[in-house]
């Protein structure tokens, strides 16, 4: 799992890095700068928020990166430069057991592509786990269940209806939120008062981007296999790299987010 799990942010980091909404980026930087303490990465994965994010911060700036992953941590530590690696804590946390005293001293908790995985009674938890500790989160890259092809097939609701279904399954943190992450995360920090700002990050992919499109395809035609059957499941399949080769495009919608208290 940690193999693939890696080698697969490794191919979205650069449309993440290009869906970023860069005024909340920037204005994350600005909050960071305006005072001490570490910038907290909860679900750090190999780092791409650090890769993103930090080179708009202050030199020297402390960072935890935060995974229940040891690999994956580990890969994160390789890809420092060997100038930045005095500055950066790993720690090795389930974070469905996440606490407040994990949140305390951080000037802002990030986030990337973390909240579609977690349920609403962790959102709502974290939401006030934030407020407690009296820090701001960065989120960035919640999906919010929108997507849209260039080129239509007549089995595109059925795959997408698999894919959302599968989304809900409970993965350690109980039920999924999946595509209703991102509105849940706005709204369980709202009842905790904090100030926001939302954009929407969007992935847009063409032919430049085919790696990654066959990527998502194949995990997102997977759960559709038990529904529709593997033919008609391969078939929806072979028809997206298709149609994808022949220059059509896919919108992938996500959301990036800055809440301040």
């Amino acid at each position: 799992m940690s193999g693939f799990e890696a080698d697969w942010l490794t191919l979205r980091e650069p449309a993440d890095r290009k869906a970023r909404a860069d005024d909340l980026l920037h204005a994350a930087a600005d909050h960071v700068a305006s005072d001490e303490g570490p910038v907290i990465d909860l679900g750090c994965g190999t780092g791409s928020t650090f890769r993103a994010l930090d080179p708009h911060l202050r030199r020297g700036t402390r960072w935890v990166f935060v995974d229940d992953d040891a690999a994956l941590l580990d890969r994160a530590a390789d890809a420092l430069e060997e100038r930045d690696r005095g500055r950066v804590v790993f720690r090795s946390i389930d974070l469905s057991g996440l606490t407040v005293d994990i949140l305390a001293g951080a000037r802002l908790v990030t986030a990337s592509a973390l909240f579609d995985l977690v349920s609403e009674r962790f959102v709502s938890n974290f939401a006030r786990m934030l407020r407690e500790a009296r820090t701001g989160l960065y989120s960035a890259l919640t999906v919010d269940g929108r997507i849209e092809w260039g080129r239509p097939h007549e089995d595109d609701a059925a795959v997408a209806a698999a894919f959302s279904a599968d989304q809900g399954r409970d993965k350690g943190f109980g039920p999924g939120l999946g595509g209703r992450a991102a509105e849940a995360l706005e709204e369980a920090l709202a009842r905790e008062g904090f100030e926001i700002r939302s954009r929407e990050a969007d992935w847009h992919l063409g032919i430049d981007d085919l790696a990654l499109q066959d990527a998502f395809h194949a995990g997102f035609a997977e759960p559709a296999r038990a529904e529709l059957g593997d033919e008609r499941a391969g078939q929806w399949l072979q028809f997206r790299k298709n149609a994808a080769r022949q220059g059509a495009r896919l919108l992938v919608g996500h959301r990036d987010l800055l809440a301040l208290p």
